[in-house]
C-alpha cells in the first residue's frame, strides 16, 4: 500500500501502518522564519505543500500507459440568490454559483448526463470568518449532476466535438448559476464516493421507481423552493464584521489528482428586504478555502483511504493563555469521520471550548453536536459511532467542522487523531497537529500543594492545583523525623499499595483520593482527628499517569498541634 506524506512544517515523515490506525509522525523540524507566534518548526515550506494551481504532469499520477485524467475548477463568479423561504430575520436562502471546469489531463472525461454514472458532481460550499477570525461552514449544497460538455476554448488547446459526452482535452465547460440550482440535477452527497466518484444510479435519489422498486430510471419529483441548493441561513449572513467564501469543489470519476479540483472567493453579503446580493470584491483562488486559513495546515493524503486536512490557528490571550481553533476539513475521506482529539502537555487546563458544523437537513444524517471530553493527555470531540448509529452527524467530504478550546499553554508540535465511522481496514488516522505543550507556570509538570497549619478536632483545606482536568489524585503522609526543621529521611520512595513515586518516608499513608475540577484544581477540607499524633508531618499530593509514571507536588511538612 502506497502513502504519500504532505505534512506542512516537517521536512520528512514516517508512516507506519499498522492493522488499525493509519499514523503520520514528525522526523524533523523544518527551518525558517518564525510564525506569529508559532515556533520555527512550523514554518511552512512551499515545496511541501500541495500544488492546487497546476496539474501533475510529471508522470507520478498517470497511469500505465501515460494517461492522466484531470480536472480543475478553473472560474467561479456569480454568487447570488435563487430563492427564499421565510422572512428576514428567520428565514433561509437557497443559492447557487457558476463554476467552470477545465481539462487540464491528457485524456478525455466523460460527461453522460444521469442516469449514467459516468459525469462530475459538483459541490458547493459557503464559510464565514468571524470578526474574531474563526473559521465556520455555514452553507451546503447537494451535488450538482453534470451533463453534456461544451467543449469550450479559453484554457488550452481545445479541440472541441459539440455534442460529444466528454470534455475533451484543453476544453472547458461553464455551468451558470441558474444551472447550478436546478433541483432537476441536484443529488445527495452521500451516494457519490469522493475517492473514486463513483455513484451507483440504481436506487438513487433520481430513481424513484415503479411501484416500491428501483427501476434505474430517471423520474421527476416535485421541490420546495431551496430544496437540494446550497441552503444559508438569514441569521447566519447577518454577522457584523465577518467575512464570507464560497467555494466549487468537482468530484470525477478517477480523477488522478483530486486535489486541484476545487476553487473557492471571497464575497460580501448585503440586503434588501428579504434578498440578500453578494458581491466580489476578489479574484478567485485556486484550491480550497480551508488552505488559507489558519497558521499551519497538516493532511493525510493517500489514495486508498481519502485526503484530509487539519488547519489550525492560534490566539495569544495574554497571562500564558492561548486560544486553538481547528478547522477539520474531510476532502475524500470515504470512511467518514466520528470523533477529533488533539494532544495535551502535562498540567494544561482547558476551557472555553466548542464545535460548530453546518446543519444538513435533507439528507438521512442527524445535525446533532458533537460532544468533547478531556482525558488527562487529550481533548476529544465525538458522536455516535456506526454501530450505535449509521447516520450520525459525522464529517462527511466536502464539508469543514470546526473545534476550539483556550488552554494555558503555548502551541507546539503535537498530534491529532481522526476517527473513522465507517468499517474498514483502519479506523483511526493519527498526524502531527499544533497543539497545547506545557503551561509556562508549571515546574517539571509538578503539582502545587497548599495547606494551612493543622489543628486537633479542626477543619483543615488542601488544595492541589495543575491537575489535568477530571484526573485523579492521592493525598498521602508520613511521620517525619525531624532535626530541628530538616527533614530526616525524607526522599524517593513508593506508596506500596500503588507504586506510585513519592517523596515521603516508608511507608507512606494515602489518607483521601480526589478528583480534579474542569479547570484541573482538587480540594479537600476535612476535620483533622482528634486522636492525630502529635508532631512534625509530611504531606504530598501524587497523580498517577500513564505507563506507571506519577507526577508530584510539593511537600509540606506540618506540626500538629493540640
Amino acid at each position: 500500500m502506497n502513502y504519500r506524506l504532505i505534512a506542512l512544517g516537517l521536512t520528512g515523515g514516517v508512516v507506519a501502518m499498522a492493522a488499525t490506525q493509519l499514523r503520520i509522525s514528525p522526523v524533523a523540524p523544518a527551518t525558517g522564519s518564525l510564525n506569529r507566534i508559532l515556533p520555527a518548526s512550523f514554518e511552512e515550506p512551499d515545496d511541501l505543500a500541495p500544488d492546487w494551481a497546476r496539474p501533475l504532469l510529471d508522470g507520478s499520477l498517470a497511469g500505465p500507459e501515460g494517461e492522466l485524467l484531470d480536472v480543475e475548477v478553473s472560474a467561479l463568479s456569480g454568487l447570488v440568490q435563487r430563492a427564499r423561504v421565510g422572512s428576514f430575520p428567520n428565514g433561509r436562502i437557497g443559492s447557487a454559483a457558476s463554476t467552470t471546469s477545465c481539462n487540464i489531463g491528457n485524456v478525455d472525461v466523460p460527461w453522460f448526463r444521469q442516469m449514467d454514472p459516468r459525469h462530475p458532481f459538483i459541490a458547493q460550499n459557503l464559510y464565514r470568518v468571524t470578526s474574531g477570525g474563526r473559521l465556520e461552514q455555514i452553507g451546503i449544497g447537494w451535488l450538482k449532476h453534470g451533463f453534456f460538455a461544451a467543449d469550450a476554448s479559453g484554457c488550452g488547446t481545445c479541440d472541441p466535438d459539440f455534442g460529444d459526452n466528454h470534455l475533451n482535452i484543453g476544453c472547458q465547460d461553464t455551468y451558470g448559476s441558474g444551472n447550478n440550482s436546478d433541483r432537476n440535477w441536484l443529488g445527495p452527497r452521500f451516494e457519490v464516493n469522493p475517492l473514486s466518484g463513483v455513484w451507483d444510479p440504481c436506487g438513487s435519489h433520481f430513481d424513484i421507481g415503479n411501484g416500491s422498486q428501483p427501476d434505474c430510471r430517471e423520474s421527476s419529483h416535485s421541490h420546495g423552493p431551496i430544496d437540494h441548493m446550497l441552503r444559508v441561513y438569514d441569521a447566519d449572513l447577518n454577522v457584523s464584521g465577518a467575512q464570507f467564501y464560497y467555494e466549487s469543489y468537482y468530484v470525477v470519476i478517477d480523477d488522478d489528482n483530486n486535489l486541484n479540483n476545487a476553487s473557492y472567493r471571497r464575497t460580501t453579503a448585503s440586503r434588501s428586504g428579504d434578498t440578500w446580493s453578494f458581491s466580489h470584491p476578489e479574484n478567485m483562488v485556486r484550491g480550497l478555502y480551508v488552505m488559507d486559513w489558519g497558521d499551519t495546515h497538516h493532511f493525510v493524503n493517500d489514495r486508498t483511504h481519502g485526503d484530509g486536512i487539519i488547519a489550525t490557528r492560534t490566539v495569544d490571550l495574554g497571562g500564558g493563555n492561548f486560544r486553538f481553533e481547528y478547522a477539520v476539513y474531510n476532502h475524500t475521506l470515504w470512511q467518514q469521520v466520528n470523533s477529533f482529539s488533539v494532544s495535551l502537555g502535562s498540567g494544561v487546563n482547558v476551557s472555553n471550548a466548542g464545535f460548530h458544523a453546518p446543519t444538513e437537513d435533507e439528507e438521512p444524517y442527524s445535525n446533532e453536536a458533537w460532544s468533547m471530553t478531556v482525558n488527562g493527555d487529550s481533548v476529544t470531540w465525538n458522536v455516535e459511532d456506526f454501530n450505535t448509529n449509521e447516520f450520525s452527524n459525522t464529517l462527511r467530504y466536502g464539508t469543514v467542522y470546526t473545534f476550539w478550546f483556550e488552554a494555558n499553554a503555548a502551541p507546539t508540535a503535537g498530534s491529532a487523531t481522526l476517527g473513522l465511522h465507517k468499517p474498514g481496514d483502519i479506523d483511526t488516522i493519527t498526524m502531527g497537529c499544533v497543539t497545547p505543550g506545557r503551561p509556562a507556570n508549571s515546574e517539571a509538570a509538578g503539582l502545587v500543594m497548599t495547606m494551612p497549619n493543622l489543628r486537633r478536632g479542626q477543619q483543615a483545606t488542601w488544595t492541589i492545583t495543575g491537575l489535568r482536568p477530571r484526573e485523579a489524585v492521592y493525598l498521602a503522609y508520613s511521620q517525619a523525623g525531624i532535626l530541628s526543621d530538616r527533614v530526616i529521611g525524607l526522599g524517593p520512595t513508593s506508596l506500596p499499595a500503588l507504586g506510585l513515586d513519592v517523596e515521603l518516608l516508608t511507608p507512606g499513608v494515602i489518607f483521601a483520593t480526589l478528583r480534579a475540577n474542569q479547570n484541573g484544581v482538587a480540594t479537600l477540607t476535612a476535620m483533622v482527628p482528634v486522636d492525630a499524633p502529635i508532631g512534625r508531618t509530611a504531606f504530598q499530593a501524587v497523580a498517577p499517569r500513564s505507563g506507571g509514571a506519577s507526577v508530584k507536588s510539593n511537600v509540606e511538612l506540618r506540626s500538629i498541634a493540640n
